[in-house]
């Protein structure tokens, strides 16, 4: 074998590691050989109830992070434009979350400039994190550790969330002070928002409840395959996983028709909606 012969040799190689290496960066470049109109029909029917839920979603955590809410439609659909071509898993959570809107609303404190800036560090670390497979890096966190912060930080939102569910204004953020605030405040709730919300809880495990009582019919063998009496009950199944969705509608619709106050400003009897959304211009 002649020096050629070993460069080309080397050449292969290095090229074939190359094509390895985007493959597992960009990983539609192995998919989109074999998109076809199915994989189409059923990506934009998840697509549209995904988008459906995360627009009021993207609200919620805007607010949680004490940001004006068009940061969080900011934040919603951009991570999920980009992981199109970079992500390798079709289950994963893209974009914010509770935890981390609650941790930016620690740091920021109500302070644009500085959650954005968090949020450029964090996506810089998580780039370099992953052109350097540091992913085992996650190993080292022992599962306690993991168990005690998810479960604080849900309760700690859970609390964090009542005095709003209740439309109590002038609650303290620190976990104490939110009990003790929304307690000593419980004679100033909103009856509206009361009202709308506890229905919309009601009416959530409820359809929650439907859709696993319609799984079980479907694992039956009395269960119909095909005909009319399929369809009706794949369409009540259809309803109970689509809960949120069809909550967040009737929700919406319901402080929609029924506000009356002007330039976001409420009324006595209003229901307390989240903010005027600003454009960009």
């Amino acid at each position: 074998m002649g020096p050629g012969d070993t460069n080309i040799d080397c050449s292969c190689c290095t090229g074939s590691k190359l094509r390895r290496y985007l493959r597992s960066k960009v990983p539609c470049i192995s998919w989109m050989k074999s998109y076809n109109l199915k994989c189409l029909q059923g990506d934009f029917i998840a697509g549209l109830t995904v988008g459906m839920m995360v627009i009021p979603q993207g609200l919620a955590y805007a607010h949680l992070a004490e940001l004006p809410p068009n940061y969080g439609l900011y934040a919603s659909f951009v991570g999920i434009l980009v992981y199109i071509f970079t992500g390798t898993s079709k289950d994963i959570t893209i974009g914010p979350t509770a935890i981390m809107s609650q941790i930016v609303a620690e740091v920021a404190k109500g302070n644009t400039k500085l959650a954005l800036t968090c949020s450029l560090f964090a996506g810089c670390f998580q780039v370099l994190m992953g052109l350097f497979f540091l992913g085992f890096v996650v190993w080292v966190i022992s599962t306690p550790i993991l168990c005690g912060f998810t479960t604080a930080a849900a309760l700690t939102i859970g609390f964090g969330q009542l005095p709003k569910l209740l439309g109590i204004k002038g609650v303290r953020r620190q976990f104490w002070q939110s009990l003790y605030d929304t307690f000593a405040k419980i004679k100033s709730t909103r009856w509206p928002d009361a009202v709308l919300g506890l229905v919309c809880l009601i009416l959530l495990f409820a359809l929650r409840y439907l859709q696993k009582w319609t799984e079980k019919k479907r694992n039956s063998e009395s269960f119909p395959k095909s005909g009319g009496k399929a369809f009706l009950w794949k369409s009540v199944w259809m309803t109970g996983i689509s809960r949120n969705i069809i909550v967040v509608i009737i929700a919406s619709a319901v402080g929609y028709a029924t506000h009356t106050g002007t330039n976001c400003v409420l009324t006595k009897y209003d229901y307390s909606i989240t903010n005027c959304v600003l454009s960009v211009t």
